[in-house]
């Protein structure tokens, strides 16, 4: 086995867990407080202090995964570099985010076959979703697509850029914790189990911040439940490209490529919901994570274990 497996066990990725969502869903508690429900307005007489606090505590939100990362390997001795960060090989970086663009591609030509909605490049169609969702997000899109009214190059080509930049830069802070922590320590029989376990595991955790501030560029509760099941399967290729690289980055600049990319299928079609669109867009990702469970990754020998 690579260095994802070893004699440690699931005590670790068990303190992990339950200190980060202690802390994280704690945070997201106060957001509720504070902020209420999503799409609620906030009393004017303390909205300034409102959203300082909102921020404050969605920093503590995001950042609490890693931390407790960092702690944690203090404590036990071990290197990040044994938990993935390290840097891969500069051909798998590169093909990430070709990847995430297969998969828009996917999830926007599944709604136009199926017929749901038409292809139409020009914007338009999302501009309406919007709107009759009463979404001041209309009216500032309707503004954007008035200087460029062929936005579809421009977005793919901002998606693959940011997904690769931010993908790196971001790696320890999303992908290190689960992909990294918790898919190592973990280590249940079969990769199918630890893939699955993980990815579960990461998608409840950014579920509650989801539902309290929307995501994606939408903020209806159906359409972020579908959009953190799509991110659930797709931690699987994660796992997978983790697993075979030996290293996180892969799997953030992917999963950061692909929400980058995920206007794609709005702006290039018109009809059907936000809802209809994810759902297309879970198949997709559902399609990429089968074959990753049917063809799981080969692994090479263990390094010796580090410390730090």
């Amino acid at each position: 086995m690579s260095d994802v497996t070893h004699e440690r066990g699931p005590a670790t990725a068990t303190r992990f867990v339950a200190l980060t969502f202690a802390m994280g869903w704690g945070a997201a508690a106060m957001i509720r407080a504070i902020a209420g429900p999503m799409d609620g307005p906030l009393d004017p007489a303390i909205e300034q202090p409102a959203r300082w606090a909102i921020a404050a505590f969605s920093t503590v939100f995001a950042l609490a995964p890693v931390v407790c990362t960092v702690v944690l390997a203090r404590a036990a001795g071990i290197r990040l570099r044994l938990w993935g960060l390290r840097m891969p090989a500069v051909s798998t970086l590169l093909v990430m985010p070709l990847v995430a663009l297969a998969l828009a591609a996917v999830a926007t030509a599944l709604p136009i076959l199926v017929g749901i909605s038409d292809f139409d490049p020009s914007g338009a169609g999302e501009v309406e979703r919007l709107a009759n969702a009463r979404s001041i997000e209309a009216l500032t899109l309707q503004l954007e697509l008035a200087e460029d009214p062929q936005p579809l190059k421009a977005t793919v080509l901002r998606g693959l850029i940011v997904g690769t930049l931010f993908g790196v830069l971001l790696a320890p802070i999303i992908e290190l914790p689960w992909r990294g922590l918790v898919l190592t320590e973990l280590s249940p029989p079969g990769f199918a189990r630890a893939a699955l376990a993980t990815s579960v595991l990461a998608a409840l955790w950014w579920l509650p911040l989801w539902l309290l501030v929307g995501t994606g560029g939408f903020r209806s509760a159906g359409a972020v439940l579908a959009f953190a099941a799509a991110y659930a399967l797709l931690g699987i290729p994660m796992a997978w490209v983790r697993l075979r690289s030996g290293s996180v980055i892969p799997g953030s600049v992917l999963a950061v490529s692909l929400s980058a990319l995920s206007s794609l299928p709005r702006l290039a079609t018109s009809g059907g919901t936000h809802l209809q669109l994810e759902l297309c867009s879970l198949a997709a990702v559902g399609l990429l994570a089968a074959a990753a469970l049917l063809w799981p990754p080969r692994l090479c020998g263990s390094p010796a274990e580090e410390e730090v």
